[in-house]
């Protein structure tokens, strides 16, 4: 559960990661521009599907006459009885692999367009300012961003693999147990 749960928020780091790209490679077009509509747009292609995903399960609670307790048990809902194929295309191919592949690559392509641009940045600024510490701020803020994509990248390159993996590979599974097919 913890992979897809992540993919849903990468997406709005692609997103947000875009937002300052645009505000490097030109400042007066990001300012004068509202993206909450392709922000709330994308937060509901993203979530949205995800509601479908969550139906898959229903929780029941039994009373266990041996351990004299109520238990809570999981089982599979009639909606994704009906709709198997569905929801586990959703969630294993979509929110497996499509999405968080789409959101490292977004993640990875802006960083580089905003390290090469940084780096124009900064040479410039040496060239003509004899101040260097006038955008000292902006740099480490951007190396942060840099940074922080680097590390969401290596966080979700093996996930990745694992999802392609468990496509390929018909006995693998999430939970470690093997799947038997009828």
């Amino acid at each position: 559960m913890k992979l897809l749960t992540g993919s849903r928020y990468s997406g709005m780091l692609g997103i947000l990661l875009k937002n300052k790209v645009m505000a490097l490679c030109g400042p007066s077009s990001a300012k004068n521009s509202n993206h909450w509509a392709i922000i709330v747009v994308a937060a509901i292609v993203i979530v949205g599907p995800f509601f479908i995903v969550s139906a898959r399960w229903t929780v029941g609670c039994v009373y266990d006459p041996v351990a004299k307790s109520p238990v809570h048990t999981t089982y599979s809902s009639d909606f994704y009885l009906a709709h198997a194929h569905l929801v586990d295309t959703l969630e294993g191919v979509v929110y497996g692999v499509i999405l968080p592949v789409f959101c490292v690559s977004v993640v990875t392509t802006a960083s580089a367009i905003t390290a090469v641009k940084l780096r124009h940045m900064a040479a410039w600024r040496q060239q003509t300012s004899s101040a260097a510490s006038s955008g000292t701020r902006d740099v480490t803020l951007t190396r942060m961003l840099i940074g922080m994509s680097i590390l969401f990248v290596t966080c979700n390159v093996p996930g990745i693999c694992f999802r392609i993996a468990m496509l390929a590979v018909p006995d693998m599974s999430l939970d470690g147990k093997r799947m038997l097919k009828s």
